[in-house]
């Protein structure tokens, strides 16, 4: 970037910045197919996505 960001802080808080490492033992995925929408808003995305070559998730909201 030719500009890149830069936090804009008061200099005598930079002493409290502590770094933490955190290590990762699972990651955990969600699936939002829009099951919260009306049924014709699923259908008019279910269109749109076998529409575009998207099957399987197409396929996949049907299911739910």
């Amino acid at each position: 970037m030719k500009n890149p960001w830069e936090p804009s802080c008061d200099p005598s808080l930079l002493g409290a910045i502590v770094g933490v490492e955190i290590s990762i033992t699972e990651i955990q995925c969600k699936y939002k197919l829009s099951q919260n929408r009306p049924a014709a808003d699923k259908e008019r995305v279910i269109a749109q996505l076998a529409g575009r070559g998207s099957i399987s998730m197409a396929d996949a909201m049907r299911k739910i």
